[in-house]
């Protein structure tokens, strides 16, 4: 039943703004718009600067892969639509999307809108303050508006001061939001690929770069032995993804601080450490994988005892 719903909705939507306008720019290019999906009370509203935050480096990160996030203001201005209003409902939002297309100028046409749903919090933590981020959504393909499926939720956590208000809490979200675009990005990218080669083969396809974009990481290790860090160490050079660098080091091995650089982004990063931990025999509980800071991940060896 919701699916023929939603079908004589889109029907509705197209035959009101008429037939599609080509989203395809510049060969190769593929226009995306991506929408806060705020109609939830508990989201992060539209209007917040974490929104526009996010979508500012994400439209950098996404040009790499052959995808151009519109810029949604200029959009609204282009077509002379007034801004669309905090928590209003996906419909009137894939109207807006539809009457990007409506005008026959393909610079503000989307081939496919994301929605973006983003929850964020502010919690005490046995290691201090920390603000969270929660993005979930997925993905709609804007010529018929038949559902791409939904994308894997991102997820980042970062240190904040305590207490921490909602304002603070923005403001540290908004202060990392290279890492949590970079997360994001890697996502979409792979689920926008997917998509489009099942939806339109036949179109041209969408080129990604293999572009070589590092990032410079301070690698924390606390409580390891010295020739267990230098184990690490050469399993992160030889083995891991990314094509990896490791620098210098300060510290002793109770703080071992290593400068590592890697074209694998923070999520991707912490994942191959858990893996490379459990393969060294760690059990889950004894030890732990945080990111402190925007590219900064400390690796702790729990310890107990007296004192702990």
């Amino acid at each position: 039943m919701l699916n023929k719903i939603f079908a004589a909705a889109a029907f509705g939507l197209v035959a009101l703004f008429g037939q599609v306008a080509t989203a395809q720019t510049t060969p190769g290019i593929t226009n995306i718009l991506v929408l806060a999906d705020d109609a939830d009370p508990d989201s992060v509203p539209a209007s917040n600067d974490i929104h526009y935050r996010i979508t500012a480096e994400l439209r950098e990160r996404m040009r790499q892969w052959g995808y151009e996030v519109l810029d949604t203001d200029a959009v609204l201005a282009r077509i002379g639509w007034q801004q669309v209003p905090n928590r209003a409902s996906r419909l009137d939002k894939l109207k807006f999307a539809q009457a990007a297309c409506s005008n026959g100028d393909s610079t503000t046409c989307p081939r496919v809108v994301v929605f973006v749903k983003a929850r964020a919090a502010v919690e005490g933590t046995a290691f201090g303050t920390v603000a969270s981020i929660r993005l979930q959504g997925d993905m709609v393909d804007a010529t018929n508006l038949s559902t791409l499926g939904n994308w894997q939720p991102v997820r980042d956590s970062f240190t904040a001061p305590s207490p921490c208000s909602a304002f603070c809490r923005d403001e540290v979200i908004g202060d990392n939001a290279y890492n949590i675009a970079a997360d994001l990005s890697d996502v979409l990218r792979i689920k926008l690929d997917e998509a489009l080669n099942v939806t339109a083969p036949s179109a041209n396809p969408v080129k990604t770069a293999d572009a070589d974009i590092r990032t410079e990481y301070m690698i924390t290790f606390r409580n390891f032995s010295t020739a267990e860090v230098l184990s690490m160490l050469d399993i992160m050079e030889t083995q891991f993804p990314g094509r990896p660098s490791v620098g210098d080091h300060e510290g002793s091995r109770m703080a071992w601080k290593q400068n590592y650089s890697s074209l694998l982004n923070n999520s991707q990063l912490e994942r191959q450490f858990y893996k490379l931990l459990l393969d060294m025999g760690f059990a889950e509980e004894e030890f732990r994988v945080t990111t402190r800071e925007q590219r900064n991940i400390e690796i702790e060896k729990v310890m107990y005892g007296p004192g702990r």
